[in-house]
């Protein structure tokens, strides 16, 4: 699963794959394969942000550079709702590199978890990623409609 991270090295830095290789070992997840081979992965914890039980925070996702655009990402992403659904979890938040960063890529992450129904939640000016950037919290309530 680091694998699949580190070929799309472009929105993880050092530091992220240490405490991704510390998450993989304790938070539940998901993954996508394609001919038995892990092309992509999600994992999710209690939030950092409330002790509310029906709040989880998505910790990771990636999808291996060379299999992107192809919907993984979303399959995935609905994985881990119906799951977190199923377990009487109403709000999915995350948090990704604000605007305010200037790092191009990470135009695209915000659109896809846009795309996907997350909405602003805020920003987060103090307790900066470990790059120095601002921390951008989105949260989408999770519902049994399909999608």
């Amino acid at each position: 699963m680091l694998a699949v991270a580190h070929s799309v090295h472009d929105w993880f830095d050092g530091p992220s794959f240490e405490e991704m290789a510390d998450d993989l070992e304790d938070d539940p997840g998901v993954v996508a394969l394609v001919n038995g081979r892990i092309v992509g992965w999600a994992t999710w914890s209690p939030s950092s942000d409330s002790p509310a039980h029906d709040l989880m925070e998505l910790t990771w996702i990636a999808v291996r550079h060379d299999m992107r655009g192809r919907g993984i990402g979303r399959r995935l992403m609905r994985a881990v709702e119906e799951i977190l659904l199923s377990e009487s979890v109403h709000t999915l938040e995350l948090w990704t590199v604000a605007a305010s960063s200037g790092l191009e890529n990470y135009a695209e992450t915000r659109a896809f978890y846009r795309a996907l129904g997350f909405v602003e939640h805020r920003v987060e000016t103090v307790r900066k990623t470990a790059g120095g950037y601002d921390r951008l919290f989105l949260r989408k309530q999770l519902s049994t409609a399909p999608q």
